[in-house]
């Protein structure tokens, strides 16, 4: 369907129309600059000599050339959401087609010999037109810069900032840039706090006030996606004290932590990874053969480093792969990370101090539950520090209604691990 239906790229119509009726197979709107998705398509389709690859080079040929000669030069970003009236006018410029071209070079410097000047301008383009006061929100705030979403809808939103923020963190990865880390490391954690304690994402404070109705329990699906980028960048940034998979080059099939390692499953045979671990590996595993640790991955192996736990690996005919630790510490839960879990007065007929100790910091969830097993009360959701701590429990329940007499538990989770303490109300 792209193959056959390419045309002509011009300032004013893109390669293929951005809407069509699907009765009639009329065009309703010419132009849309947002090419990478069939692009990253055709990419994949060509490289598992799927299809019709003659037809696919040809048609991705023609489509960049018209993203390098046309759009690129003149920051011709227009068009992409579909929320907004049609129109035949070139004036909604949006940063997302820009933020997506902008990855896509970063990820794939090879396919142009231009791509940091490209990459550099392209930001550089975003932060004026959408990292400014918009909607009376400021657009630079505690040294993050926030990002709206298009001209027809001018808001700081969660989602877009994480792009920018990833991009900024891919850029200063490839390129050294120490400012461009900061920003990426500021502005991301700003989207932190759009997302509320219950797992809700919202936009942001302004568009928020706008619609209080409008929320995202996936932040648009890419909220996510974009810390993970960014923690791939920069694996420190990654939660201490944990193991995780961060980046492969490859499609991970599966994924399985357990208490004497890791394993994962790629689509492709040859690939590579970066890890955050909690502990040295012991080995590395491909294919059940051993991979030999070295200093650097120019060829299959794999290096690790100490002082940040970031493992990389390199694995050139293989599928799967085991990463092996001590078992008897693990990479899975953390059964050592409640030290302790303890509430007086017990019995009580009024407030309850819950003291509890965490070996690492880690963010924890307490809540009161009664016996039929039904969640009453959340005491603490947030990440805590390692060390003591206090709180306390005044017998009402979610509502604010105060509970029956009876008994509870107040159950402390974080990391893995879960702990609970009997609790009794009495008159």
């Amino acid at each position: 369907m792209l193959v056959s239906h390419l045309r002509a790229g011009t300032s004013t119509q893109s390669p293929w129309p951005f809407r069509v009726n699907a009765q009639s197979g009329a065009v309703v709107e010419d132009y849309c600059s947002e090419v990478i998705g069939p692009i990253r398509l055709f990419d994949e389709l060509i490289r598992l000599n799927v299809g019709d690859v003659a037809g696919y080079q040809a048609t991705r040929a023609a489509v960049w050339a018209w993203l390098m000669n046309t759009v690129i030069p003149n920051n011709s970003w227009y068009k992409y959401f579909e929320d907004v009236p049609v129109s035949g006018a070139l004036t909604n410029s949006n940063q997302y087609n820009a933020g997506q071209t902008a990855r896509y070079l970063l990820e794939h410097p090879e396919t142009d010999a231009s791509w940091q000047s490209h990459v550099s301008g392209i930001l550089n383009w975003i932060q004026t037109n959408f990292g400014g006061t918009d909607s009376g929100e400021s657009g630079s705030q505690f040294g993050a810069r926030v990002i709206s979403e298009q001209i027809e809808y001018k808001y700081k939103m969660a989602s877009h900032t994480s792009r920018f923020g990833a991009n900024k963190a891919l850029y200063a990865e490839a390129t050294g840039d120490a400012t461009a880390k900061d920003v990426a490391f500021r502005t991301l954690n700003w989207c932190t706090y759009m997302c509320r304690q219950n797992g809700v994402v919202i936009e942001g404070p302004a568009e928020d006030a706008h619609d209080p109705t409008c929320w995202f329990t996936d932040g648009h699906g890419d909220y996510i996606r974009h810390f993970m980028i960014a923690m791939a960048a920069f694996p420190e940034w990654a939660p201490a004290g944990q193991s995780h998979l961060l980046r492969s080059t490859s499609v991970v099939r599966k994924v399985t932590f357990s208490l004497d390692g890791i394993a994962y499953t790629t689509f492709d045979a040859a690939g590579t990874e970066v890890l955050r671990m909690r502990q040295a590996p012991v080995s590395v595993l491909a294919n059940g053969a051993p991979l030999a640790q070295r200093s650097d991955l120019t060829q299959q192996g794999w290096t690790y480093n100490a002082t940040t736990g970031v493992l990389r690996v390199r694995h050139d005919a293989a599928t799967v792969v085991k990463v092996v630790v001590d078992a008897t510490l693990g990479v899975g839960p953390r059964q050592d990370m409640i030290q302790s879990l303890n509430a007086s007065p017990n019995p009580s007929r009024g407030p309850i101090r819950i003291a509890y100790a965490l070996a690492h910091e880690a963010r924890v969830d307490m809540a009161i539950w009664d016996v039929s097993g039904r969640r009453v009360r959340s005491i603490v959701e947030t990440s805590m520090s390692a060390g003591p701590h206090e709180t306390a429990w005044d017998g009402v329940d979610a509502a604010g209604l105060r509970v029956r007499p009876g008994v509870y538990q107040v159950r402390l989770k974080g990391a893995g691990a879960e702990v609970s303490a009997r609790i009794v109300r009495i008159d």
